[in-house]
């Protein structure tokens, strides 16, 4: 519920659901901006660190509903901002990964297995929002603080290994950025 200048009214849940597309519009080109001007000053990240500061960015968004769940006592309800802030850094982690990742898939298969392997990029999407969801189930069976601090932390220790692993990538690479 909202209320502005007297006048309340509901925010459907669903309507949230439009916020990560309306990111997307709005930051995709600044986005691309930074990593075109970073490109131009020699200090673009490559691919893998985009894939770690992604990794910072999910785990950044759980942080802030980490931060609502200890805020929530009882049946209490708590601001929308929370999960509108989540989106926002969730969708700055697919900007940091999405376009990136892609791109990197086609630059480093082989060209007769191009389209094999974006496919297996998607499949591991699929994977991925599957585990979610088995994950989900967990939701009313460990408390808010428990279930958000696990999103917090697992993102947190994959960036950590990425990261010990960047240099050996790189390599791998073969001078891909």
């Amino acid at each position: 519920m909202i209320s502005i200048f007297g006048h309340s009214w509901e925010i459907p849940a669903n309507w949230f659901q439009s916020l990560n597309p309306l990111y997307v519009v709005i930051f995709a080109p600044l986005f691309s901006k930074l990593w075109i001007d970073l490109a131009k000053k020699g200090r673009e990240p490559s691919t893998p660190a985009k894939f770690v500061v992604s990794l910072w960015l999910m785990s950044l968004g759980f942080a802030v509903m980490l931060l609502g769940a200890f805020m929530l006592i009882g049946n209490a309800k708590i601001s929308l901002f929370y999960l509108a802030f989540t989106y926002l850094f969730h969708t700055f982690a697919e900007l940091c990964i999405s376009p990136v990742g892609k791109s990197m898939v086609t630059k480093l298969a082989p060209a007769r297995f191009v389209s094999l392997l974006i496919g297996v990029w998607y499949l591991s999407n699929a994977v991925a929002n599957k585990l979610a969801g088995v994950y989900s189930g967990y939701f009313q069976k460990i408390s808010n603080e428990q279930f958000f601090l696990w999103l917090v932390i697992v993102p947190l220790a994959v960036s950590g290994i990425l990261m010990l692993s960047l240099k050996g990538i790189k390599k791998w690479m073969h001078g891909v950025h």
